[in-house]
């Protein structure tokens, strides 16, 4: 069986371009996210025709799983924990609440992800999300999140 120069070029290509990309040829890995950059991450859409969406952009929208996170985080440690620990501006809900222990506290948590640009991996820095947590009475959380549109 004759085999064609053409065909087995394209071959040796093909595999020469695969072999690179596999290799990685290099680039910057993303270092672990901490526990809270785990926590604001974006829930991705799933595939098209499903009827879970993933969270709205620009807007303030709830997030169930920085709210689990934070509930935790003052369940063990209290607001002063939320400030010390894990960089969150806190301050008093007005005293109208009738609520002493009742907090509002904001922080920008950055978006980091890993992104492949001309076979190199390469860690991409993304618009933060901000956070915004109501806390108490109590250990009750509420936490919401904003996330921009991608560039």
């Amino acid at each position: 069986m004759a085999i064609r120069f053409g065909h087995s070029r394209g071959i040796a290509l093909g595999s020469l371009l695969a072999a690179l990309a596999l290799s990685g040829c290099g680039g910057e890995q993303c270092p672990e996210l901490s526990p809270i950059e785990s926590a604001a991450r974006y829930p991705l859409a799933p595939l098209p025709g499903s009827a879970n969406r993933g969270l709205a952009r620009d807007t303030w929208v709830d997030h169930p799983r920085m709210t689990a996170f934070l509930r935790q985080a003052v369940a063990s440690d209290g607001v002063d924990g939320l400030v010390s620990k894990l960089q969150f501006r806190c301050t008093p809900r007005p005293a109208t609440e009738n609520c002493v222990d009742c907090y509002t506290c904001e922080r920008a948590v950055p978006v980091r992800y890993t992104d492949l640009w001309v076979l190199r991996t390469i860690c991409v820095d993304a618009h933060p999300v901000l956070v915004q947590a109501y806390i108490g009475p109590g250990h009750a959380v509420r936490a919401m999140t904003y996330w921009t549109e991608p560039d």
